[in-house]
């Protein structure tokens, strides 16, 4: 956190998931997890950290895994602290390597 955010508190970062089971072909596990932007502050980076692993046990991730057959304790995650990008003063995106569609990388 201090090396990042230089150990100031006004430092935003988001906090993301990223699951072993996402992006598969025949499942997209995208968006099951939380994600918490604006985070600020050591204590509170803590916490979004902890609440994003937590996500991994809510009733629709767990019930879209049983669902498709998904054992529970094979998916693992991490959770992922980046700086967070103003938007309103510059520019942010997702970029795909992958036409969903087609399929065509």
């Amino acid at each position: 956190w201090e090396r990042v955010s230089g150990g100031s508190d006004t430092f935003t970062f988001a906090v993301r998931s990223s699951a072993t089971a996402e992006d598969l072909p025949d499942a997209s596990f995208a968006g099951q997890q939380e994600t918490y932007l604006n985070v600020m502050g050591y204590d509170d980076l803590k916490q979004k950290v902890h609440l994003v692993f937590a996500s991994l046990f809510t009733d629709r991730a767990i019930s879209y895994r049983h669902d498709r057959g998904f054992e529970h304790s094979k998916v693992q995650l991490c959770a992922t602290c980046q700086k967070m990008v103003r938007s309103e003063t510059g520019a942010a995106g997702v970029m795909f390597s992958l036409d969903t569609e087609s399929g065509f990388r």
